[in-house]
């Protein structure tokens, strides 16, 4: 299979859980998940903790993974597994994944701060119980206009729906531009999806402009050619090749990708 499809790693379980998850593992390898569910009941019981469990996983030598609807859950499992499960287990918190956006034209005299503030207070309708899970990713001036500031904001697939609906947001006294932020990430040596270069085993760079195995500092085609839109052109030929990799709104397979992404990540509440 093409070098660039073997590379377009599943994002785990980890990875894309919407809910606030914890995973317990015992320190003893050749313990069952049936002994690692039952003393966790004798030790962190969900009805005498008032504990809200949307989700109960096996994980790998005797390991549980445990979503909870709200991050105060967790905290409380993590807690008691601590105090009372040390000496024979650890206890982690995995990475939440959620949908982002991008909030366009705000104005350039919104600072950081009242940006923060003003979201989820102007807008409490669209957003999820006045969700405290939100973060601003990044905050900066537009591209293309410097009167503008825009922001990417991390938020629950309930407030991504409402607000994707709205398709504004009210900051300080003016309406913002809304827009789907959700993105896949692109190995920039070989073009895969789904890591970073430094994690990418291949050991050789394919050219994201022509498709070549040179660097695209090194490249000198003027015809532009999408090594993983020309992989897939194998099997349909009506794909569209004439775009380089990182052309977003040409790129058939990158377009798969996040659609494929945001299914992950909507059917994973």
């Amino acid at each position: 299979m093409p070098s660039s499809f073997q590379k377009d790693h599943v994002p785990s379980y980890a990875s894309v859980t919407n809910k606030s998850t914890v995973i317990v593992q015992p320190k003893n390898t050749e313990k069952k998940v049936s002994e690692t569910k039952a003393e966790l009941l004798g030790k962190v019981n969900p009805v005498e903790n008032n504990l809200n469990i949307s989700n109960v996983k096996s994980s790998r030598s005797g390991g549980v993974i445990i979503s909870c609807n709200s991050s105060k859950d967790t905290k409380k499992i993590v807690e008691i597994v601590e105090n009372e499960l040390r000496e024979d287990y650890n206890i982690k918190q995995l990475s939440n994944l959620c949908p982002r956006i991008r909030i366009s034209g705000i104005p350039k005299e919104i600072t950081s701060e009242m940006f923060s503030k003003s979201l989820v207070h102007q807008n409490q309708l669209l957003f999820n119980d006045v969700n405290e899970d939100y973060k601003v990713v990044s905050y900066s001036s537009q591209r293309k206009s410097d009167k503008y500031l825009q922001a990417v904001v991390q938020i629950d697939t309930v407030s991504y729906n409402n607000i994707m609906k709205a398709g504004k947001l009210l900051i300080g006294y003016k309406y913002c531009k809304v827009w789907d932020a959700i993105d896949v990430r692109r190995c920039y040596n070989c073009c895969g999806f789904h890591h970073h270069s430094d994690k990418c085993d291949q050991n050789f760079p394919i050219c994201p402009r022509c498709s070549e195995k040179h660097k695209v500092q090194e490249c000198k085609s003027d015809i532009l050619k999408c090594t993983n839109c020309s992989m897939l052109k194998a099997t349909n030929a009506n794909i569209n090749t004439n775009h380089a990799a990182w052309d977003i709104n040409k790129c058939t397979v990158y377009k798969t990708h996040v659609e494929n992404f945001k299914k992950i990540i909507f059917n994973s509440q």
